[in-house]
């Protein structure tokens, strides 16, 4: 008579156990869809080695910036990435052709036509031949690549302290207009526009 309390104790403890792992593996296989895709990582496409490829898969230290971060950021020129990667800095001369990109505290002081920077600006994968000519207004870019370190191997001797990989939005077929305004409390406006479509089947253009 006493062993059977005991016996149906047991048994409902196993029942329990049991009920408990059929429930968990029961919410395992029940986790929605949109809620399994949310907890993938988004993956970051770089064009550092000339060719599209996961950030992961990239041995460099690369620092990315989409449309969205620079949209949020307000980025306009390079005179905004120092705020968004802590390896560039920019100092400044009298003139914009005395200004120098500096990669961990390495760059090029001083302006001329056989002067080459210590850090290349690539645009489209064309460079910029005169660093002073990247103090320009940043328009519809796309993505902003800042590599550290040496980049001579893939983008030329003029990037041994690191590089700017910069990449443009696609031109669309369809003839469309982007407008840009910026007004400071201390004086400061700007406005630009750019435009862009299709010449004919072959050509496109941006201006």
């Amino acid at each position: 008579m006493q062993a059977r309390p005991l016996a149906m104790a047991v048994a409902l403890a196993l029942a329990s156990m049991g009920s408990g792992h059929a429930y968990a593996a029961a919410g395992a296989q029940g986790v929605p869809p949109a809620q399994q895709d949310d907890a993938k990582l988004e993956s970051v496409i770089v064009t550092a080695n000339k060719r599209a490829q996961n950030l992961q898969d990239v041995p460099a230290a690369i620092s990315v910036m989409n449309d969205a971060t620079l949209q949020r950021n307000n980025v306009r020129d390079l005179n905004d990435l120092p705020a968004l990667s802590p390896a560039l800095t920019v100092s400044y001369g009298s003139q914009p052709g005395n200004f120098s990109i500096n990669m961990r505290g390495i760059g090029t002081y001083s302006l001329g036509i056989g002067v080459e920077s210590d850090v290349s600006v690539v645009i489209d994968d064309i460079p910029v031949g005169m660093q002073a000519n990247a103090f320009k207004d940043l328009a519809d870019v796309q993505r902003i690549e800042v590599l550290k370190g040496p980049q001579s191997t893939l983008l030329g001797k003029s990037s041994i302290a690191g590089a700017l990989n910069i990449t443009t939005k696609p031109i669309q077929s369809k003839w469309g207009i982007r407008t840009s305004t910026l007004l400071t409390n201390d004086r400061e406006w700007r406005i630009g526009a750019t435009t862009s479509g299709a010449l004919s089947d072959t050509m496109r253009v941006r201006l």
